[in-house]
């Protein structure tokens, strides 16, 4: 007889199909993210969990399942999961570290861009139906082209961003890097500067 593997959230086919080798699978089709005690009741005779972000994984779960040996998080972050209770109770713990990196970069770069270039603002004044001539000042936004990309700290995404993105597109790199005293190292010096939101929220574009 298989174990059997908990699959909180809807996932591609080819995954079901890939633990189906293995485990005795129960996914979740409907893909209603379930309370506490839903979750706790449909895992309660299984050996494996494979949850994601949004689910808690706390010792009222763990307690609740006491055949479960391993937890599988589809997320690089891992807060969600007791990683103390885990341990005391022998459940191993995995995450998915770096596979969003390069999707993040990209997606700052996207974010950068339509904001730079007023992308998302232009395209819900064409829509709601104000276009009806061409115009020499029609929101022509800022250049990226040229300019100088400021990064503000340098985690992995960042590197990422400036590395793989930034040669082909901007004249020069400004990275400013805290060091243990929290003063900023000027890498290059600014000239006009495109700041990219440590956040991923819209970019602030002081371009020159």
């Amino acid at each position: 007889m298989k174990p059997k593997v908990l699959v909180t959230r809807k996932v591609f086919p080819e995954v079901i199909e890939a633990l189906s080798a293995v485990f005795e699978v129960d996914h979740n089709l409907s893909d209603d993210a379930w309370t506490p005690e839903e979750l706790r009741w449909r895992a309660s005779l299984c050996r494996a969990l494979y949850v994601v972000a949004s689910d808690r994984v706390d010792a009222a779960l763990l307690d609740a399942c006491p055949a479960l040996k391993m937890i599988a998080t589809g997320s690089v972050g891992y807060n969600h999961i007791d990683l103390a209770a885990c341990s005391a109770r022998g459940v191993l713990v995995t995450n998915t570290p770096d596979v969003l990196t390069e999707a993040t970069a990209d997606m700052g770069w996207a974010l950068l861009m339509a904001a730079a270039r007023r992308v998302s603002e232009s395209e819900r004044w064409l829509r709601a139906g104000h276009w009806d001539r061409w115009a020499w000042d029609q929101f022509l936004g800022a250049d990226v082209h040229g300019s100088t990309l400021g990064i503000l700290g340098m985690g992995l995404t960042f590197v990422v961003s400036a590395f793989t993105c930034t040669a082909p597109i901007v004249g020069s790199l400004l990275v400013l890097a805290a060091n243990a005293t929290g003063a900023a190292a000027f890498v290059k010096p600014i000239i006009g500067m495109l700041v990219f939101s440590t956040a991923l929220a819209l970019p602030f574009v002081l371009l020159s």
